[in-house]
């Protein structure tokens, strides 16, 4: 773009099918704890400013978010509280460049 910020880039692939099975896995859950486990409405996208904390959590939610024995509901939950707080990093990395972005 022509003011130095890149366009915003979606994620491909694994992360649409991550967040399709996080939304159908979570909203089965309504407590106080596992609300704070919900992906913001901002993922699977990365802006350039937050390629490395989006990588850690995504990496971090693929290796522990692997099914166990076929079908796995709960896998995603699991990886989700694994990775709460790549998951807070990255969604304040991106929180703060879109607002910029904003601006």
């Amino acid at each position: 773009a022509e003011d130095g910020i890149r366009d915003l880039r979606m994620s491909r692939g694994l992360g649409d099918v991550y967040k399709r099975q996080l939304s159908l896995s979570l909203t089965m859950s309504d407590t106080t704890q596992e609300k704070s486990l919900r992906v913001q409405d901002h993922f699977p996208q990365v802006l350039p400013p937050c390629e490395q904390k989006a990588a850690t959590f995504f990496h971090c939610f693929t290796e522990n978010g692997r099914q166990r024995h076929g079908a796995d509901a709960d896998a995603p939950r699991r990886a989700l509280r694994k990775c709460q707080s790549e998951m807070n990093a990255y969604d304040e990395c991106m929180l703060s460049a879109l607002a910029k972005l904003k601006q």
